[in-house]
């Protein structure tokens, strides 16, 4: 017997094979069990996760003679039929190579005859978004008035590319790609029934390389195989070309220790073992990609699946980044793999690239600078403010003190006027003293000795008992010096009421 690669000899024969596509396989299921199979069916999705062989298990289901759950038998002649692709009623289209008006026409003729052996005639175009306007438009009357028993399944990686005029007229199902998780198992179960060795590290290498495909996957498998007895770690990287993740974690850290010689060295010896410059770029991206993740505790498939000494040493060296920097380098790493395409040398352009990392390495997220601008700003805002309310504090402080100096010569002038009511003459007195000192509420004056028989002690004492606001008033008595030509003036002759005084009592000035 002809050897069959693993994808074929693997592939889904029942709805409970299909891996990592429970939503719609429910959904199909119950469509079987309760009769309810709509005439048009769209399957979207990524390669290799399982269209094609659902549109194989269904058109099975329609037809099997014993049905158990919404499940094909595998056992009726139907079933058996269709496995082995010889059921007439069942056909199969490569939407690439049947893409134009003639061969759907064709089509839609077949479809007007009834099913010669099977239940329902099933047409299965793989690939509908290749077909062209035209052969869309002819399909568009059988879609709209299809035969009770006719029923099309329609598969594509590219659902965006079938007109919606097409769309409208199918029930769309999602095909989803595969987790890592869900691959590694379904190898595991292979490697143990064709007696293959493995390592972890391995197969979940090439569940990532797989891109969600089961497909790419079990062809990979499948290769290796074929090579060596145990499939490991470093068997993948060295078939496929890919370079270890080790080297990465290598070369990262020389870009933290900013060793330019060391990147670029590093880089040569690459280049002379073979490896493409291209793949390089993009696994060097990759990395960086992985590195933004683990500094965000981001765990997706792909962190999931690195080896436990590769996930700890990335982690630690993501703490090295700033997010903005590792979003810059793998962008820049990213348009250095489109520019590669036109570059003369390629290997001048990828070496200048390697120079500049490790002087990004010092960059800050712009929030954080924004942040710190913003915090800087604030201070500096604060500093201002503080600087402000002192000196308002110390402005109003001078100004309350202004006013308690006002106050207080109020308080006094108070006290002079309301002696002039009390007692006239104590009153002018008062007004032309000498001020010696004032503090507050005390008030120090000084009068010739002629005037103590005026200022007696218990008088002035009375009026301040009198005087409704505090005051303390000290009063002091000098004698008189007369010379020649000079008298010590108090300027009480100058004084209207003292005049008046003197004029009526017929009196004088004593100094």
């Amino acid at each position: 017997m002809s050897y069959i690669v693993f994808a074929r000899k693997y592939r889904p024969q029942r709805f409970e094979d299909v891996i990592g596509q429970d939503h719609i396989v429910k959904v199909l299921k119950n469509a079987v069990k309760n009769n309810r199979i709509p005439h048009a069916l769209l399957f979207s999705g990524p390669r290799g996760v399982g269209k094609t062989s659902t549109a194989r298990i269904l058109a099975m289901a329609l037809n099997c003679e014993n049905v158990e759950d919404g499940e094909p038998c595998l056992k009726c002649k139907s079933c058996r039929d269709i496995m082995e692709g010889r059921d007439v009623d069942v056909v199969e289209i490569d939407g690439a190579s049947n893409r134009g008006i003639d061969e759907i026409r064709d089509l839609r003729d077949k479809a007007g005859y009834v099913a010669i052996s099977a239940k329902n005639k099933v047409f299965i175009i793989d690939e509908v978004h290749m077909l062209t306007k035209e052969a869309f438009n002819a399909l568009l009357k059988i879609l709209e008035e299809p035969p009770e028993h006719v029923k099309f399944i329609f598969c594509t990686t590219e659902p965006f590319n079938v007109i919606p005029t097409i769309l409208s007229r199918c029930q769309r199902f999602d095909f989803k790609r595969l987790p890592i998780v869900e691959i590694v198992k379904q190898l595991k179960i292979i490697c143990k029934d064709q007696n293959i060795e493995y390592e972890l590290e391995g197969l979940n290498l090439i569940a990532q390389m797989a891109d969600g495909g089961m497909r790419d996957a079990l062809s990979m498998l499948d290769q290796i195989a074929l090579m060596h007895k145990k499939i490991t770690y470093d068997d993948v990287n060295s078939i496929f070309g890919r370079l270890d993740t080790y080297f990465f974690v290598k070369l990262v850290q020389k870009v933290i220790e900013k060793d330019l010689k060391g990147i670029i060295e590093s880089f040569e010896e690459l280049l002379m073992k073979g490896f493409d410059i291209e793949t390089f770029v993009s696994e060097f991206a990759n990395y960086f990609h992985y590195l933004t993740l683990l500094k965000n505790d981001i765990t997706t498939d792909e962190i999931s699946s690195l080896h436990p000494e590769i996930f700890e040493k990335a982690k630690e060296q993501s703490k090295h980044f700033s997010n903005t920097t590792l979003n810059q380098i793998t962008r820049e790493l990213i348009e250095l793999s489109n520019k590669l395409k036109f570059a003369s040398n390629r290997k001048m352009v990828v070496e200048n690239q390697l120079a500049r990392i490790p002087f990004m390495i010092d960059g800050r997220d712009i929030d954080e600078i924004i942040r710190l601008l913003n915090e800087k700003k604030f201070t500096e805002k604060k500093i201002v403010e503080k600087k402000i309310d002192e000196r308002i504090e110390k402005v109003e402080t001078k100004v309350e003190e202004k006013k308690d100096d006002e106050k207080e010569d109020l308080v006094f002038e108070k006290f002079i006027e309301f002696c002039k009511r009390k007692d006239p003459v104590v009153g002018t007195a008062l007004e032309n003293g000498d001020l010696l000192e004032r503090k507050k509420d005390y008030i120090k004056i000084s009068f010739p000795d002629s005037l103590e028989y005026v200022l007696k002690e218990d008088k002035i004492k009375n009026l301040i008992k009198d005087f409704n606001e505090k005051i303390n008033l000290e009063i002091l008595f000098f004698k008189n010096v007369k010379d020649d030509n000079k008298i010590i003036n108090n300027g009480l002759e100058k004084n209207e009421n003292v005049l008046k005084i003197i004029e009526r009592f017929d009196g004088e000035i004593v100094y």
